[in-house]
């Protein structure tokens, strides 16, 4: 018995990843003055602090994944365009 799964599963995934990603990168760069005010944390040479540096790389993470999803997404749309009767 084989565990097949429904076409675009793996772009649902993606998809969720790219949200919450978006979701970490939003609160990282939330919690950033709070800890800035309090002392917590401070600012490199590049102006930057760690929850910043952080909540870039979420954002360009989710980028990517939104990338991946759209690009899956018109290839499937080609796949049902295109396929054969």
């Amino acid at each position: 018995m084989s565990s097949t799964r429904k076409p675009g599963y793996d772009t649902l995934v993606f998809f969720w990843f790219a949200i919450v990603l978006w979701v970490l990168g939003i609160a990282s760069m939330s919690a950033q003055p709070y800890f800035l005010l309090i002392g917590a944390i401070t600012v490199n040479s590049w102006g930057l602090t760690v929850l910043s540096m952080a909540g870039i790389g979420f954002f360009l993470l989710a980028g990517v994944f939104s990338i991946v999803v759209v690009h899956k997404i018109i290839a499937m749309l080609v796949y049902l365009v295109h396929g054969k009767p």
